[in-house]
């Protein structure tokens, strides 16, 4: 338990320390939100950009 809890927070870390390429003002939701939904989506099975956020709508 205590690996998965290293690596969870390993995943978070990198996550959040990728840089925001994207203008402000044109910003709808975080770029960590966006990646983070999209890894665990994927993790769950969904296969495809149209699974992925009828997942995130979901969860």
């Amino acid at each position: 338990m205590e690996q998965l809890n290293y690596v969870s927070q390993y995943v978070v870390r990198t996550l959040f320390s990728i840089d925001e390429p994207r203008q402000q003002g044109k910003v709808q939701h975080p770029l960590f939100d966006i990646l983070f939904l999209t890894i665990t989506a994927a993790i769950a099975g969904c296969q495809g950009w149209k699974e992925i956020e009828d997942d995130a709508h979901d969860n």
